[in-house]
């Protein structure tokens, strides 16, 4: 069950991901559009997503099971992206009290009601569907109702020209979204092939550990982000010094995130997951330490999303993938779900190394008198 699950959410995500375009990220680093050019281009490609995947899901013939879960997630992320950008606009107005009740809200509901689902009817496609519809629900009975009190520009008056631009300028960081998603399922995709539903799912359940700490970066990405962008525009001083602070940060959250992991990881996966996964405590420790990586590799990304160095990000996750779609075809063969470890941390790793030099660039060249001149790096 957790392999199908896995398997049909590393199928929807990546195409769910480019979509989204990181318009919320794009929407607080500019203030050159309007909120409702952000959320017709959010739910047009959406739409679009979803008549993709079932197509293509349809296409490749998986069993009416697997499609019907593939489709249940795909629509509750779908939820979940029209949700993020209606937090893009409470959190431009500073309300990261709303945003926080909303991510509550969907995760402590969405997942008790998912859970006593799944116990009752031992049916993923039924849990899956209750989770999808709480979601529905917070989104039109609190999310819509709290970020509209903060706008009165009408959904359906905008300018084609105008969100055609703003595809324009967001789909490399929809590009770089879906690499590092991909560069997350390359190993799984290996795993599946190789070593059946099993064993995926041992390995996707330690992967799903890495949320822990990532939810805490991206609420501090994304609260960071506005920030950053009007001291790149005004400020190269205070940019400078911002972004040293966040580096310094995360640096250290990354390093107690990993040493906390490594103490109190057999307990961990006792209690999180069943005494089974203890014979994969040595990926489960392999999959901390390419946590604290990406941890801080992600803050760096922030600083650059926020410099509006879009572009460079592009080959930056394309050379990120290679290292571990390469590795993934050396290891994974011989050594297994290890393997799979292995090659996840050596993508991140290379990831990291070329976050640091961009961001090293941007530090050195920023001055307060061109920044839209850095753009074009």
């Amino acid at each position: 069950m957790v392999g199908t699950y896995s398997f049909a959410l590393a199928f929807t995500t990546p195409i769910i991901l480019f979509l989204s375009f990181q318009l919320r990220n794009v929407y607080l680093t500019t203030n050159e559009y309007k909120f409702n050019e952000f959320l017709f281009t959010r739910v047009v490609s959406m739409i679009f997503g979803s008549v993709l995947i079932f197509l293509l899901a349809k296409y490749l013939s998986y069993e009416q099971n697997i499609l019907i879960i593939i489709m249940l997630i795909t629509f509750s992320k779908c939820i979940e992206c029209i949700s993020d950008i209606y937090h893009g606009l409470l959190q431009k107005s500073e309300r990261m009290d709303v945003i926080s009740v909303s991510k509550c809200l969907k995760g402590i509901i969405g997942l008790v009601f998912f859970g006593i689902t799944l116990y009752i009817s031992n049916s993923l496609i039924l849990g899956t569907a209750i989770m999808s519809l709480i979601w529905v629900i917070i989104l039109v009975a609190y999310d819509i109702p709290k970020a509209n009190s903060k706008v009165k520009e009408e959904f359906l008056r905008f300018s084609f020209q105008r969100v055609k631009r703003i595809v324009l300028i967001s789909y490399p960081l929809g590009i770089v979204t879906t690499l590092d998603a991909l560069n997350a399922n390359i190993p799984r995709y290996f795993i599946q092939n190789l070593s059946g539903q099993d064993e995926l799912g041992y390995y996707s359940g330690i992967v799903y550990l890495m949320v822990v700490g990532s939810t805490v970066i991206a609420a501090v990405g994304q609260a960071l982000a506005p920030r950053l962008s009007v001291y790149f525009n005004n400020d190269a001083e205070k940019f400078k010094a911002f972004c040293k602070r966040i580096v310094i940060i995360g640096s250290i959250f990354g390093v107690i995130f990993l040493c906390l992991s490594i103490t109190f990881g057999k307990i961990l996966l006792k209690i999180v997951y069943t005494e089974d996964f203890l014979k994969y405590y040595d990926v489960y420790i392999w999959i901390m330490v390419t946590s604290s990586i990406w941890y801080i590799a992600s803050l760096l990304t922030y600083i650059i999303t926020a410099a509006k160095f879009f572009k460079i990000q592009v080959p930056l996750f394309l050379l990120m993938l290679l290292c571990t779609f390469i590795c993934s075809i050396l290891l994974i063969p011989k050594y297994g779900v290890i393997g799979a470890a292995w090659s996840f941390c050596a993508g991140n790793v290379l990831r990291l190394i070329g976050s640091v030099l961009v961001t090293n660039n941007i530090l050195l060249n920023i001055t307060r008198n061109s920044p839209h001149k850095q753009t074009s790096f």
